[in-house]
């Protein structure tokens, strides 16, 4: 018998004793000996699906067992960044406030950060500055 369908029977043992599915959860065993497995499965190129499928634990279930990635120490998450007050355009009359043209430039990093309204310069110096 191998390790996958050994944790299966388990996981079944431990449903019948009323874990999982709505339960009182797993056994903090369980779910050890299940994440050291599955790591392994992943390592040796098994598909999500088909480790869940093998354990009979949904992936979602089995995901929360598994360590969270932590970042490491030299790698910056967020960069800083400076906010200035937005270019309006006054006119003399001191009570009466333009908003410029509204610019139609959209700008999305890969991590999912938009910036809106930017003009082409605006737009040209932003990737000047990011080496583009």
């Amino acid at each position: 018998m191998d390790r996958v369908e050994e944790l299966r029977l388990r996981a079944e043992k431990e449903r019948e004793q009323g874990c999982g599915r709505g339960g009182k959860g797993y056994s903090k065993a369980f779910q050890k000996d299940a994440a050291k497995c599955v790591l392994a499965e992943l390592k040796n190129g098994v598909r999500r699906g088909r480790i869940a499928q093998g354990l009979g634990v949904g992936w979602a279930t089995i995901e929360q067992w598994l360590p969270k990635p932590k970042a490491k120490k030299h790698e910056k998450l967020f960069r800083r960044l400076s906010v200035t007050k937005s270019r309006l355009a006054e006119s003399r009359d001191s009570t009466e406030v333009r908003a410029p043209k509204v610019s139609r430039i959209v700008v999305t990093s890969p991590s999912g950060l938009t910036i809106e309204g930017l003009s082409i310069s605006e737009l040209s110096e932003l990737l000047r500055r990011d080496g583009c």
